[in-house]
C-alpha cells in the first residue's frame, strides 16, 4: 500500500503501479471490473488481488485500533496512462490516473465524522510510526 487517504468522504488504501509508455502509439489502460487491459496486454489479477487484500488489511487495522468500523475504498492508480472503466459496480475498487482521485473522492458522500478522521488518522500514524520506523 502506498498511501492511505482519511477524510470525511472515506478511507482510501492506494496502490501505485508505473508501467514505461511504449515509444509510439496509445497509453491505455481499460478495467472492466473483472481485470485490466494494458495497451492489449492483459496482466494476471495480482494487481486487483493487491488492491482488494489491502483494502481487507487496512478495515482490519483500524477496528482493532480504533474500535471503528470503516469500509476502505481501494484505488489503484497509474500515472501518465489514459484509464477507461468499463466496470459494472465502482464501489468494488478504482482504477485511476492519479489526477482524477481528489475528484472522485470529493464527490463521494461524507460517511465519516471529524472526530473519526482525526481518530483513525491518529492511531494510524502512531502505528505506522512504531511499528516501521525502526
Amino acid at each position: 500500500m502506498d498511501h492511505v487517504i482519511i477524510s470525511e468522504h472515506g478511507v482510501f488504501s492506494v496502490e501505485t503501479k508505473t508501467y514505461s509508455k511504449p515509444a509510439k502509439g496509445g497509453c491505455k489502460i481499460i478495467y472492466n471490473g473483472d481485470g485490466l487491459s494494458i495497451n492489449g496486454y492483459k496482466p494476471d489479477k495480482k494487481i486487483i488481488i493487491q488492491a482488494l487484500a489491502q483494502k481487507s488489511w487496512l478495515e482490519k487495522q483500524i477496528a482493532t485500533l480504533t474500535g471503528v468500523k470503516v469500509s476502505v475504498k481501494p484505488v489503484v492508480v497509474f500515472p501518465g496512462w489514459y484509464i477507461e472503466n468499463h466496470q459494472h459496480n465502482k464501489e468494488e475498487l478504482w482504477v485511476l490516473e492519479p489526477k482524477a482521485l481528489p475528484t472522485y473522492i470529493e464527490n463521494s458522500p461524507k460517511l465519516i465524522s471529524e472526530d473519526n478522521v482525526r481518530l483513525i488518522s491518529n492511531h494510524l500514524s502512531r502505528f505506522i510510526r512504531t511499528t516501521y520506523d525502526k
